[in-house]
């Protein structure tokens, strides 16, 4: 069987949507969320406007700008990303790493991501990202992203 090819700027060109949970560092469920993507190419780079719901009721929207460079590298932009997130796509797999800043109980806190993505048969997308804070393990996001057909 052929290892399929995820190219982020294929995946997310258009519509997706997806769905999750965020762990806690025990692995204890602490949150849902469902998400929608909407993406387009602007001449090199990818802007993916991404929408996340939460189980409470609390939304939040981003817009990711996604430049790549060579041998599947790329950077990403995004208003609570801090400095460029650093990635690479090869075979089935992207992964990206970055600093996001969360607002939390009234204040901002950053956070350390370790994100990866994983293309499935039949076109669907796994999540799995690591949140850190001063190198521990404080939460895990787990997803599934899917294509509109």
């Amino acid at each position: 069987m052929e290892t399929p090819k995820f190219d982020l700027r294929e995946f997310f060109s258009g519509e997706a949507a997806g769905w999750g949970v965020i762990r806690d560092w025990r692995g204890r469920p602490q949150t849902s969320f469902v998400c929608t993507f909407a993406g387009r190419m602007e001449g090199p780079v990818l802007i993916l406007d991404e929408v996340l719901d939460f189980a409470g009721g609390r939304r939040i929207e981003r817009s990711w700008r996604i430049e790549y460079g060579e041998q599947g590298l790329f950077t990403a932009t995004a208003p609570d990303v801090v400095g460029p997130a650093r990635g690479s796509q090869a075979g089935d797999t992207v992964r990206m790493r970055y600093v996001q800043q969360l607002e939390l109980d009234n204040s901002k806190i950053k956070v350390a991501m370790d994100d990866r993505m994983f293309l499935l048969p039949g076109g669907r997308v796994m999540n799995a990202a690591v949140m850190r804070k001063f190198g521990c393990k404080v939460a895990t996001i787990e997803a599934t992203f899917t294509k509109d057909a």
